[in-house]
């Protein structure tokens, strides 16, 4: 599953949003995980697996689609 699959949780599209937000910052990822946790009203635990499922997605675009090309 890559990140425009639209089988995305609602949940994880939060998250999503709150990051878009977010990544112009440049911030410690604690506080970068703090802020998010706070703005989404998920339990930490929650945004942790969703923000590793994005990392991961991102990961696997990079090696698919960028890397690929080069």
């Amino acid at each position: 599953m890559i990140i425009t699959d639209m089988s995305m949780s609602q949940g994880l599209r939060n998250v999503l949003d709150i990051l878009a937000e977010l990544a112009h910052n440049d911030t410690e990822t604690d506080v970068f995980e703090s802020n998010i946790i706070s703005q989404s009203v998920l339990p930490k635990s929650e945004v942790q697996i969703y923000l590793n499922e994005l990392e991961s997605q991102l990961v696997e675009y990079y090696v698919t689609t960028i890397r690929g090309k080069t």
